[in-house]
């Protein structure tokens, strides 16, 4: 799972913690989609509270890989009564998100997809890096931006800003936009 999908979960656990009743159709539907198995589940299901269920599997969801945050949201978008916790999810401001001091000379933009024609509940948007060789250490990243979901679509927006180079490569099934 990528920083800023933690960081939304993160955000919002304690929210997702109260509000997840009962977890075991959101167990089912991530067995489906593999994300956990079967006895991952019958771990979780052990746990004396249904808080305690939940709890962790957020833990758990941090290691499951890169598709995990968007099969989780999957799985809360099946439930009706989920829906304000999706829309948490995805109106968390990763703006304030910490920022790390790796010495890398490359940094990662918000998840990007300036118009996907994959709905979002099949398709996770597509990654930007922003690559930028001038950059060196500075604790500048160079670019910010938002991810939220319309009409089934997930819409970003970067801003890039300096005058340096920038290389960014969009995913299958993206459409980048230059103004």
């Amino acid at each position: 799972m990528n920083e800023y999908d933690k960081y939304r979960l993160r955000g919002n656990r304690t929210k997702l913690v109260d509000n997840i009743n009962p977890v075991d159709p959101v167990l089912e539907f991530l067995i489906g989609k593999e994300t956990i198995t079967p006895d991952m589940a019958e771990d979780l299901k052990a746990e004396p509270t249904n808080q305690d269920r939940v709890a962790r599997l957020l833990n758990l969801l941090e290691k499951r890989g890169p598709l995990a945050f968007y099969h989780f949201r999957e799985a809360l978008m099946q439930q009706e009564a989920y829906g304000h916790l999706v829309h948490s999810l995805d109106n968390t401001d990763i703006t304030k998100m910490p920022q790390k001091k790796s010495g890398k000379d490359e940094t990662d933009a918000t998840p990007f997809a300036a118009t996907s024609s994959a709905s979002a509940s099949a398709v996770p948007p597509q990654t930007a890096r922003i690559h930028n060789p001038h950059q060196g250490n500075s604790s500048s990243r160079g670019a910010t931006g938002t991810t939220r979901v319309n009409q089934g679509q997930y819409q970003s927006s970067v801003t890039i800003s300096g005058n340096k180079n920038f290389v960014i490569m969009g995913g299958k099934n993206s459409k980048i936009n230059f103004h």
